[in-house]
């Protein structure tokens, strides 16, 4: 992570921002099917990019057994804090999305919203969505959004003409935006099926207007 990336992500103010949130209403509907079919207290679930903890919160609260992932140690902090300040419990891990060093088939939940689009290349994408896969059970649910180029902001630079879908934006903070029918493709080739596109829309985010991706997945 360059300097940028490091100040950018450990600061009060963004670790705010994404804590005041509230959890994804299509993550907590669909949820709300999934628990149904399956005994809570048995569910096991990644919150990868866990941010300000908005959906730790809400896997934890529905007694799953939860994992919180960050490669920030500032975000991690604050989940740890924002939990257990609500008696609620989770194993945290300071970890970047390409090297999950998490067990294979453990996980019956994995929600990653906002972290999958920070590889630095298309390679680091996939292997991004290759771990995602792998921690993975079978039957498992990918509950996710990224960022991706169906909106091109004119402050976007391309560093590098190899890799003209890694950009920098004007804060320093590096990622891949893909169509969504390329992060469909690779996703299918690691076996994540898509069950249902929620929504791909334009949004004015807190580093200005991005077009982002809605989506659940199933592991075959």
């Amino acid at each position: 992570m360059n300097p940028a990336e490091n100040f950018f992500w450990n600061n009060d103010n963004i670790i705010d921002y994404f804590a005041e949130k509230p959890a994804d209403p299509a993550i907590e509907s669909r949820l709300d099917i999934f628990d149904r079919c399956i005994d809570t207290s048995s569910i096991k679930a990644l919150d990868l990019g866990c941010g300000g903890g908005r959906h730790s919160e809400l896997l934890a609260s529905r007694g799953y057994n939860l994992v919180a992932v960050d490669r920030n140690d500032s975000m991690i902090s604050y989940t740890q804090r924002r939990l257990g300040r609500l008696g609620l419990d989770a194993s945290y891990f300071q970890l970047s999305i390409e090297n999950l060093a998490l067990k294979a088939e453990s996980m019956d939940v994995v929600i990653a919203t906002g972290v999958l689009h920070q590889a630095k290349s298309i390679e680091n994408y996939e292997m991004a969505i290759s771990e995602v896969s792998r921690v993975m059970k079978k039957g498992g649910l990918l509950s996710m959004n990224i960022f991706t180029n169906y909106a091109w902001d004119e402050s976007y630079r391309v560093p590098n003409d190899d890799e003209p879908w890694t950009v920098k934006t004007m804060e320093g903070l590096e990622m891949t935006l893909l169509s969504s029918a390329m992060f469909y493709n690779i996703a299918d080739s690691y076996g994540l099926k898509k069950e249902d596109e929620i929504s791909h829309d334009i949004k004015n985010e807190n580093t200005g207007k991005r077009s982002v991706l809605k989506a659940h997945l199933i592991k075959n």
